[in-house]
């Protein structure tokens, strides 16, 4: 499928370069190739299941992404999350501010994956998404080495209707415990 983020129109619209364009090929309910436009940076980040992810330059250049948590940086995104969830998203919010250990950002979802794939970000939650907004993302991510689960700390599915992707495990832990999830 091909999917341009309502929200990211906004941002095209305005000449601001945090949007994408992403395509993704699902198999058996697994995604296993992806290819993300960013503008931002005018690279194609690619992944292929079980090869890695990379960014392709207009030059030609290619280099292997991945995932890192030195920038200390967290997207954090509500999305349409209903009463229950959407205070679980203030909450961690909330929590995230209070530990004073991230700068927090707000973008559309693919391109916050694309992020986070690419080492320019820690860590992304979202706390209700749909998988026409993630698919490509989630590969680009797990392929640069990111934990990719839901917000409850279960594996990531085509069915699942949020999101925690941290650059590693350790991060991720840490960012489920705000999230009050049990594993």
């Amino acid at each position: 499928s091909i999917y341009h983020q309502r929200g990211a129109n906004k941002h095209y619209a305005s000449d601001i370069p945090l949007y994408c364009v992403n395509l993704e090929l699902v198999r058996d309910g697994e995604p296993v190739l992806a290819v993300i436009g960013d503008p931002s940076t005018d690279e194609l980040l690619v992944a292929e299941a079980g090869a890695g992810a990379w960014a392709l330059g207009c030059d030609g250049g290619a280099r292997r992404l991945r995932a890192d948590t030195s920038g200390q940086t967290l997207i954090v995104e509500p999305g349409k999350s209903n009463d229950t969830r959407r205070d679980q998203a203030a909450a961690f919010l909330a929590a995230a501010v209070r530990a004073d250990r991230w700068d927090l950002l707000a973008l559309s979802s693919t391109i916050s994956l694309a992020y986070v794939g690419a080492g320019r970000v820690s860590a992304y939650a979202v706390f209700y998404v749909t998988a026409v907004h993630t698919t490509a993302g989630v590969l680009l991510a797990r392929e640069a080495g990111a934990v990719v689960t839901d917000i409850e700390g279960r594996p990531w599915t085509l069915e699942s209707d949020s999101l925690l992707a941290a650059a590693d495990a350790s991060l991720h832990a840490d960012l489920l415990a705000l999230a009050g999830a049990e594993r």
